[in-house]
């Protein structure tokens, strides 16, 4: 067993199966794979991401909320928001895509992209995040902790961020994302969780910001490529 699910099982406790987990480097896939877009795959196979059209979009509606927090002023955030702290509770992050997809489209994978905030102390504790689907309605002009949609647990495969691990951290939201496109009325957008807190959580950044290579941009390869891209966080997908 590689060593992120061993801390996974160790994070989340023993008291259930621990949720599948995505790879942050080759050294913890078997051998002959390779870690790509936080999934092992095959060396030298032809994957998903390669014969797939790529799609980055913008929330329409993004709250960041945590117990005792101010209201959200509609879409704006924070330059840094921060998950898995301790001292904020239960914080979370709530975002709703418009996804301009045609029924017969097939989601290869879908994650929201994140880029991690320079400058910030990291607990030496890694962080466990996972997506959840949010399943009533929200108003992100007004919504307050009090006023927080119920979330359902789906789970989701859980993201490993460690204190000096990757720039750029992607939660799956794959599931959530081929639900959509039934339109159930239930479906209201994805939260972003933490497992587990520490001292400091994770920092992550909002607004402005750089992210991994351009619109329309083709990505063949692991790694986390060069490139200018405004506002984070984003939803990437992987469309055929």
């Amino acid at each position: 067993m590689s060593p992120s699910l061993l801390l996974v099982g160790a994070v989340l406790g023993t008291g259930c199966v621990p949720r599948a987990t995505m790879c942050v480097a080759t050294s913890e896939c078997a051998a002959k794979a390779s870690c790509v877009a936080g999934r092992c795959q095959p060396t030298g196979a032809t994957l998903a991401i390669q014969v797939s059209r790529r799609l980055l979009l913008d929330p329409a509606a993004v709250a960041y909320l945590r117990p005792g927090g101010a209201r959200v002023a509609g879409a704006l955030l924070p330059p840094v928001f921060t998950l898995g702290r301790r001292d904020l509770g239960d914080a979370k992050l709530l975002l709703r895509f418009d996804v301009p997809l045609p029924p017969d489209a097939k989601v290869m994978e879908a994650y929201v992209l994140f880029l991690r905030a320079e400058g910030v102390d990291c607990d030496p504790s890694p962080i466990v995040l996972h997506a959840a689907r949010i399943v009533e309605p929200w108003d992100a002009s007004g919504i307050s902790w009090a006023s927080q949609p119920r979330v359902e647990e789906t789970r989701s495969p859980a993201t490993i961020v460690f204190p000096t691990s990757q720039t750029f951290v992607r939660v799956d939201v794959k599931d959530l994302v081929v639900r959509w496109m039934a339109h159930d009325v239930h479906d209201q957008g994805v939260a972003i969780l933490a497992d587990r807190p520490s001292a400091t959580g994770v920092a992550l950044a909002a607004g402005a910001t750089s992210l991994p290579y351009g619109e329309g941009e083709t990505w063949t390869s692991g790694g986390d490529p060069p490139g200018p891209m405004a506002a984070s966080p984003k939803l990437e997908l992987y469309v055929r």
